[in-house]
């Protein structure tokens, strides 16, 4: 991994926004390693052997984010908590796919890599469909579990990202994951 600073990451984002090719090529180098222990963080629930492998979430993730869109980021933190959000939305837009296939009688092929473990992806849409509930009633705490949960990081790192005291994080997890529960139990 290259080592490069938070200011010299944040100066390569804001040239790979403009559209520079070898900006974007040194973003990614600079945090390719970062972003693959992000995912394997991620996908740490998956079941061994699921068939999205977590170097194809990282490589789809890096599309979407220097996709069409320009990707306009403050800093290494930001990029990060980006990051984690595509991954997220990968997974979801991934476990509804998975539905509507079953639903409609599709069988899956052993060739079929992108699809995440069939076992979980009802379970990822409800949470996905709860912390969008969350959001309505408390925002921050949703950031909290997106950064938690889907990101895979600490309670200091969600903090750091979030710009809250570490207290404040525990707090919102813990309101949370008692309002999830609750949620996820009457649905």
């Amino acid at each position: 991994m290259t080592d490069v600073n938070d200011m010299d990451l944040t100066r390569m984002l804001g040239e790979a926004a403009e559209g520079s090719i070898t900006a974007r090529d040194q973003v990614v180098e600079a945090v390719y390693h970062q972003l693959h222990h992000l995912a394997s963080r991620i996908m740490s629930g998956e079941r061994p052997g699921g068939t999205l492998q977590t170097t194809a979430l990282v490589n789809e993730a890096f599309v979407r984010l220097f996709g069409e869109n320009v990707l306009k980021v403050n800093d290494r933190h930001h990029f990060l908590n980006i990051a984690a959000i595509q991954m997220r939305r990968i997974l979801i837009d991934r476990a509804r796919a998975h539905q509507t296939d079953k639903r409609r009688g599709v069988h899956d092929s052993l060739e079929d890599a992108g699809q995440i473990s069939l076992d979980r992806s009802a379970e990822l849409i409800e949470l996905d469909d709860a912390l969008k509930a969350l959001a309505e009633v408390d925002p921050a705490a949703a950031d909290v579990v997106e950064k938690k949960y889907f990101g895979g990081y600490t309670d200091e790192e969600t903090a750091k990202i979030l710009g809250i005291n570490v207290a404040k994080a525990r707090r919102d997890w813990t309101f949370a994951r008692a309002w999830l529960h609750d949620y996820l139990d009457q649905t």
